[in-house]
């Protein structure tokens, strides 16, 4: 996700992160067998189109095509990674039921084992060569306290209440959000694509989840 923000715009990223709960909906059918009715397929197709849209028509040209396509494909790919995030959690809550650990213990494990994971890219990139301005260090703890460890284990919460696919669907407010505070703070282009894109979007994710109750294999 970081490499492909690095690529495109903040606009278009946060649309094609909004395609988050069409692929927990997806892996939900094998996963936890989660069955997808023909309103749920129509709705794959219309949010695969939204997403077409913003890769072949974006407003934000001033960022080359290739570069472009490069960042938002990274960026899908997290979203995809994420949704597999989202499906194995609400697997846990189901396997574990009563006997499983808090969400704060489970985040905190996850986080230790990202945290193991990224050393070796840390000591490759070396930034303790660099010298870090007192805004970079207030985004980066901004990004490590609230977007990280708060936002997780809110979500962690929220999956365990309500399941995976109703829970991934708040990522809708992503685009919202993204779309208007990158041409706030960023002064990034904002055109009828990204509006048309959106709704394709939005009601795509709103018919994938207007599906039946989740439930999960049983052990073979």
């Amino acid at each position: 996700y970081m490499f492909g923000m690095q690529r495109t715009a903040a606009s278009d990223a946060s649309l094609v992160i909004g395609f988050n709960p069409v692929f927990v909906a997806i892996l939900s059918i094998w996963l936890l067998s989660h069955r997808m009715n023909s309103g749920g397929i129509i709705g794959i197709c219309l949010s695969f189109t939204g997403i077409l849209l913003i890769f072949l028509a974006s407003p934000n040209v001033q960022i080359p095509f290739n570069e472009r396509i490069t960042g938002n494909g990274m960026i899908m790919f997290g979203a995809f990674v994420y949704a597999i995030y989202v499906i194995s959690m609400r697997r846990y809550v189901l396997e574990r039921g009563d006997n499983q650990l808090s969400s704060l213990a489970l985040i905190a494990w996850v986080s230790l084992i990202g945290w193991l994971f990224f050393i070796p890219l840390v000591i490759y990139e070396a930034p303790w060569d660099r010298t870090w301005t007192n805004d970079e260090w207030f985004l980066i703890v901004y990004l490590g306290v609230l977007s990280t460890a708060v936002a997780y284990v809110f979500f962690a919460i929220g999956i365990d209440v309500i399941g995976a696919n109703r829970a991934s669907s708040f990522v809708n407010v992503v685009p919202v959000f993204g779309i208007l505070s990158s041409w706030f703070l960023l002064g990034e282009e904002l055109g009828w694509i990204q509006l048309v894109s959106f709704i394709l979007i939005y009601f795509g994710v709103r018919m994938v989840n207007a599906q039946p109750p989740e439930g999960m294999k049983s052990p073979k």
